[in-house]
């Protein structure tokens, strides 16, 4: 825990004499720790998204040269994990869009999906009225998809509808 939750690694050369190292897995298994080396996985941004624990060195303790290595690779595991929760984003993002101009009267949908809201909360700004009558006006091209339909909405949501127009 001390690796995931301070973000640096730990070089350590005797398990058994390092309070932070708990014996009993072990003890469960007959496995015998003489040495570990943890090293976080962090995101572009310094996340912590996980940690590597290597045990055991064969020749002794873990050395500076291992330290560096082992965070070298960690480095690329943490870019392809980035890129592993990017690529899930951005293939969510193009579904729902994508789901979003399936509708042969985008228009039509969204008025129903505004007058919806506008049920359920009956205290919301006239200007949403206004900003699905704004996009329900928004030329569509051959598939249904609205044209210039998102500043347009989302401007209109802001109270500015009548600059964009």
């Amino acid at each position: 825990g001390t690796v995931f939750t301070t973000g640096k690694p730990v070089n350590i050369p005797h398990a058994y004499a390092d309070l932070r190292f708990n014996p009993g897995f072990d003890k469960q298994t007959g496995f015998f720790t003489r040495s570990i080396l943890c090293t976080p996985i962090l995101s572009r941004a310094g996340e912590v998204l996980g940690v590597t624990q290597i045990l055991n060195k064969r020749t002794g303790p873990f050395g500076l040269e291992d330290e560096q290595t082992v965070e070298a690779l960690t480095q690329q595991l943490g870019v392809a994990l980035d890129n592993a929760r990017l690529f899930e984003r951005s293939s969510a993002l193009y579904k729902y869009i994508a789901t979003l101009q399936a509708h042969n009267d985008f228009p039509a949908t969204l008025r129903q999906i505004t007058a919806t809201a506008a049920s359920l909360t009956p205290t919301h700004p006239p200007y949403i009225t206004d900003a699905a009558a704004t996009l329900s006006r928004t030329p569509c091209d051959r598939q249904g998809r609205a044209r210039v339909a998102a500043p347009r909405f989302s401007a209109a949501c802001h109270g500015v509808s009548r600059s964009v127009r």
